[in-house]
């Protein structure tokens, strides 16, 4: 499986479905499309992949093409775009954001976990060594 990060688009976004609620009220709804370039990427790192097990001496190499798999949303908020390095958001004072939407990227491993936890316990640290 090749794990890679999509590149940001503007469009992407998460809102409040106007056709569909439950007990709460009305529900999000993911606005999701990919790069274009991130087929590309993903096609290239299949390549690097097949080749390394031939060269491992697989015999056949298999692609599956799935459809996109979201998996361990992160990074829509990332650290040097939309906020600072406090986990601090540029556009509005004291808004920070301690969880994997704050992580600069998508890469790291396949359960990002440890680092939105320990992300979380970093941006309490500042927060308490800002303000309090």
């Amino acid at each position: 499986m090749i794990l890679t990060d999509d590149l940001p688009r503007q469009n992407n976004g998460v809102e409040l479905d106007d056709t569909f609620s439950d007990e709460h009220g009305p529900v999000p709804k993911v606005k999701w499309t990919p790069h274009p370039d991130d087929d590309a990427k993903r096609d290239e790192l299949s390549r690097i992949a097949a080749r390394i097990h031939k060269e491992a001496g697989a015999e056949y190499v298999h692609r599956c093409d799935w459809p996109p798999l979201l998996l361990h949303m992160q990074s829509s908020m990332g650290m040097g775009r939309v906020l600072d390095e406090n986990a601090e958001a540029y556009n509005v004072d004291r808004l920070f954001i301690a969880d994997h939407s704050a992580l600069a990227n998508g890469l790291g491993g396949p359960n990002p976990t440890n680092s939105g936890q320990a992300l979380a316990l970093r941006t309490a640290d500042r927060i308490s060594e800002l303000y309090f």
